[in-house]
């Protein structure tokens, strides 16, 4: 699929992506600051697909179970270190579907890599200062096939 395709999927659309089922339901536009629009496409609460079309970066991600330590300019999640690599704020200017986050929100987010290109991504939602965890990985256009019914 190609990204337009991706940010585009109707909700309830099913999708495998690499191994892993992901059906749309919800999708969030996160226009960061002085930057591109981004998109997250939610499958339940969580596994993230996190869009960034200008950048051309596709990432999958899934909600930790444990506790991710942080440490300055690292987070320890399951026993790997991740260091920083990168961080941005935007406001949810769209949203639908089953709500994670409510548009006019402003989210907070760190992504931190590790040695096998393997990411966290912390998010911090400002309006009431919960944090979630994802871990996760890069993936390509490829790796993301509608189902057919």
């Amino acid at each position: 699929m190609t990204f337009k395709e991706i940010q585009n999927a109707d909700l309830d659309t099913e999708l495998t992506i690499m191994t892993e089922l992901f059906t749309v339901h919800s999708r969030l536009e996160v226009q960061l600051e002085g930057g591109p629009t981004t998109y997250w496409l939610f499958s339940g609460s969580d596994l993230l697909l996190s869009l960034n079309p200008e950048a051309d970066e596709l990432f999958l991600f899934r909600r930790t179970e444990g506790e991710v330590e942080k440490d300055d300019d690292m987070v320890v999640e399951g026993g790997k270190d991740y260091e920083f690599s990168y961080e941005d704020r935007g406001a949810i200017t769209s949203s639908e579907g089953l709500m994670v986050y409510n548009e006019g929100e402003v989210l907070e987010f760190a992504d931190y890599e590790s040695d096998d290109g393997s990411r966290v991504r912390l998010v911090t939602n400002t309006y009431d200062g919960e944090e979630e965890a994802f871990v996760g990985q890069v993936i390509t256009e490829d790796d993301v096939v509608v189902n057919e019914a």
